[in-house]
């Protein structure tokens, strides 16, 4: 049904009779009411025939406008929205009556007990005083009249003899006395002294709006397309000014039924305009936990954050946005450890890891950290429950238990906070900074802001740069006070429970991040860097290099088998003129290459030799090999000579006895 179809036959409804039992269906009312309204002609009625006698009917227009209202409303279909006339129908976004029934507004229909305010029984309480003090006065007299009333009155609204029951009060009259006398005496309550506003409860609201108004004004308003108050306003009024109801209210009434209905009905507003994580993050109560409890290392809580500023990509050279992974102490709110990559993946966070606990000089009891994919790789938690396989990955080798947080909750990771500190007060000052989200996009970064790309800086830092810059807003973050020991720095509450120490060694082998590289002449070549070490001199097959971000400075080689081999260090450059433009320290690198080189032909010649020696050994010992061969050989064939000789001609027997044959000339 259209809604001017709906309002037409609201009009034409007027002159309709209606029953006495769908009028009370309609508006509430008990039928007996209505029975004898009708007796005594307050509306117009006739009697019509029905099961079991005669009924009445009513004119439905001469009903009391509010029962007239009520009854068509009633009558409106559940599913006719405001919008019907336009083109849209049964549209469940603007259908009030076809919302669930936990979340239906209710007009003005949630009856509550009354509360009086306290400002009202303050006043209450002060007439009361005054009535004493009345009466006070009245017994101090020898003879009490009318002028002795007047005299206590005038006393009174002159607010010097009761200055604190005047300034509450304030003036008062003769006939008022007597009527708040009279009503204490017959009550014997100062609740009979409270004045007669019309209190209702805080889900009650006296507003001008018409029911229809409100139905469709909150049809308009709870949805999640977020109409503005503004537009439903204009919406409303315009159907309503195109129904024939000209007098429609004015926006400060509809606002202020908005702002009511949305301070009383919160959640139901959240829900339905922004959903439920919206529901989740503002409506409902949070739990507060209390890291007083906790030790220093007891609970790292990790999260990757992608920086709001450029670096230099290390392995294409182009300017991207790395992410920061970082372990934060939630005890003191300092960072334990961190690690910078290009994209979140499990080695670098295992880095980050490694990082933290050798900074804490400890094994943390509890990790608490994202839910993301990298975190919940294999390398982690290993690839069946733990209950089943026995292996507890990472974490469990180093008995670590790891904890992590619900998708798309972070308001349970406590580092959200650090990152933002980190945002506002470090990132914002990088001249690469990009902000964000676009509206916290810089000028520079905007079209046709030529004025501010003159005058921008183009420095993008690179990785180690960047680092660099972190560790230097990490001195003035643990400067800041403790937000869980606010008499102390966040530095000095870490290092108070910094532990005893732990060995690199024990962590390098399974917290680096790796890759497979070919050994060359100059070693393994990463990042545009050689890293050399002695024992890769004479190698020229495939390892495997495990590294840190964080440490550039060296990495370590291993073969394909895991047999570790070196571990390699930065090859630096040397200056092509040396010995006549470059310093004592590039004299001395070169002198330093050029000795390296004649080591590692010397050590190249003396294996040649030692090899050369063990051939010549081979060749004299398979030289008296060959002679005993000859010897035998020789002495078999005497052999064989003086045995035909003796025998004659019994040769044949005797070859046979003797089994001599032409391969073997002794052979028994």
């Amino acid at each position: 049904m259209e809604v001017s179809s709906s309002f037409e036959l609201e009009k034409s409804n007027i002159n309709n009779w209606i029953s006495l039992k769908d009028l009370a269906n309609a508006t509430d009312t008990a039928i007996r009411t209505l029975k004898y309204r009708c007796k005594n002609e307050v509306y117009v009625t006739r009697l019509v025939k029905g099961n079991g006698g005669l009924r009445y009917e009513i004119l439905l227009s001469s009903l009391e406008p509010d029962l007239q209202e009520k009854y068509l409303i009633s009558s409106i279909p559940e599913e006719t929205t405001i919008l019907a006339g336009e083109g849209v129908k049964n549209s469940p976004a603007l259908s009030f009556m076809s919302m669930p029934e936990a979340i239906k507004p209710k007009l003005n229909k949630e009856v509550s007990k009354v509360v009086i305010p306290e400002g009202a029984k303050k006043i209450a309480l002060a007439r009361l005083d005054l009535l004493q003090a009345w009466e006070t006065y009245r017994d101090s007299q020898i003879k009490t009249n009318k002028d002795t009333d007047k005299d206590f009155l005038e006393a009174y609204n002159s607010g010097i003899p009761y200055p604190e029951i005047f300034e509450i009060i304030g003036k008062a009259s003769l006939a008022t006395l007597y009527r708040w006398r009279k009503d204490y005496n017959d009550n014997q309550s100062y609740k009979s002294l409270i004045p007669s506003y019309n209190y209702r409860s805080m889900y009650q609201k006296e507003t001008k709006l018409t029911p229809i108004e409100q139905k469709y004004f909150l049809d308009l308003l709870l949805q999640p397309n977020k109409v503005s108050v503004g537009n439903a306003v204009r919406l409303i009024k315009f159907v309503m000014q195109r129904n024939g109801f000209s007098d429609s209210c004015s926006y400060s009434t509809f606002k202020r039924f908005a702002d009511w209905y949305k301070s009383t009905h919160f959640d139901v507003w959240t829900l339905m305009r922004e959903g439920q994580k919206a529901l989740k993050d503002k409506v409902e109560p949070y739990i507060k936990r209390s890291p007083e409890l906790l030790e220093v290392g007891d609970v790292l809580v990790s999260d990757g954050h992608t920086l709001d500023f450029e670096v230099i990509n290390p392995f294409t050279g182009r300017p991207c946005r790395a992410t920061l992974v970082a372990y934060l102490d939630w005890k003191s709110f300092d960072f334990a450890g961190y690690e910078i990559m290009i994209t979140e993946n499990t080695q670098c966070i295992a880095s980050a890891l490694r990082n933290s606990i050798l900074r804490l000089g400890k094994i943390p009891k509890i990790t608490y950290q994202d839910n993301g994919r990298a975190f919940r790789g294999k390398f982690f938690t290993g690839s069946k429950p733990f209950d089943e396989c026995g292996f507890y990955g990472l974490f469990g080798n180093l008995g670590i238990v790891p904890v992590f947080s619900k998708p798309y909750n972070a308001r349970a990771k406590v580092i959200e906070r650090a990152w933002r500190e980190f945002s506002e007060t470090g990132e914002k000052l990088m001249p690469s900074y990009t902000g964000n989200s676009p509206v916290n996009k810089p000028a520079w970064r905007n079209r046709n802001e030529k004025f501010h790309k003159s005058i921008h800086n183009d420095f993008v830092p690179t990785i180690k740069e960047a680092v660099q810059y972190f560790e230097k807003w990490l001195e003035f973050y643990r400067a800041q006070p403790c937000p869980n020991c606010p008499d102390k720095a966040i530095g000095q509450v870490f290092n108070e429970g910094i532990g005893t120490g732990i060995k690199a060694s024990e962590l390098d082998d399974f917290m680096l991040a790796q890759e497979a590289r070919k050994i060359g002449r100059n070693g393994v070549k990463f990042l545009n860097n050689h890293y050399y070490a002695d024992e890769l001199y004479g190698l020229k097959d495939k390892a495997i290099i495990k590294y840190s971000l964080f440490d550039l400075s060296s990495v370590r080689v291993y073969a394909t088998t895991g047999e570790f081999i070196c571990e390699a260090k930065t090859i630096l450059s040397i200056h092509p003129m040396a010995h006549h433009m470059g310093t004592e320290k590039d004299v001395y690198h070169l002198k330093q290459a050029l000795k390296q080189q004649k080591k590692c032909g010397q050590l190249t010649m003396k294996k040649a030799v030692g090899y050369q020696q063990k051939i010549e050994s081979l060749v004299a010992w398979q030289d008296e090999i060959k002679l005993v061969e000859t010897v035998k050989e020789a002495e078999s064939k005497q052999k064989y000579t003086f045995i035909c000789d003796s025998f004659g001609n019994q040769q044949e027997d005797v070859k046979q006895e003797y089994k001599f044959t032409e391969n073997n000339l002794w052979e028994e």
